[in-house]
This record gives C-alpha cells, structure tokens and sequence, in this order.
C-alpha cells in the first residue's frame, strides 16, 4: 500500500499566509519548514506527505480537517 500523498488547494498558502500576516515566501516557508524552491513546488501541485498536512492543519487550528487545506491524491490503478 502506498502512503498517502496530498497537494495544497488552490490559494490554500495564499490563505495561510494572509491568515498569520506573513508578508514573504521566506516567511510561509518557514511556518511550513521548507525551503522557499519547495513551497514554490508546494504552490504548483507538488504532492506532500500526510505528515506536512497534518501539520498545517495543526497550525492553523484544524488538525482534524485536512480538506480545509488540501486535497488526496488519489491513484487510479487499471484492471489487468
């Protein structure tokens, strides 16, 4: 079984940094603990891992409502 992955929704690190008044990439990236060529990934569909989402719901105070956030990455496997 693979693990899950997600990606951010669409405007969701734009929210996220308006929401905690953080004015540069340098900034998000830091809250997020990555480098700013990672959130750059991040903000055009870069999957991540279950444990990055956690964490970001965390920090935003929805640590139970990941789709708040992000979306599963679903993967659709062809009958053989």
């Amino acid at each position: 079984m693979e693990p899950l992955a997600y990606r951010f929704r669409p405007g969701a690190l734009e929210t996220i940094a308006h929401q905690r008044n953080l004015s540069t990439d340098s900034q998000l990236a830091a809250l997020l603990h990555v480098t700013t060529e990672e959130l750059e990934q991040l903000r055009h569909g870069a999957p991540c891992s279950a444990a990055m989402a956690m964490h970001v719901s965390s920090i935003q105070g929805t640590p139970e409502y990941l789709a708040a956030w992000f979306d599963l990455i679903t993967h659709n496997y062809a009958a053989a």
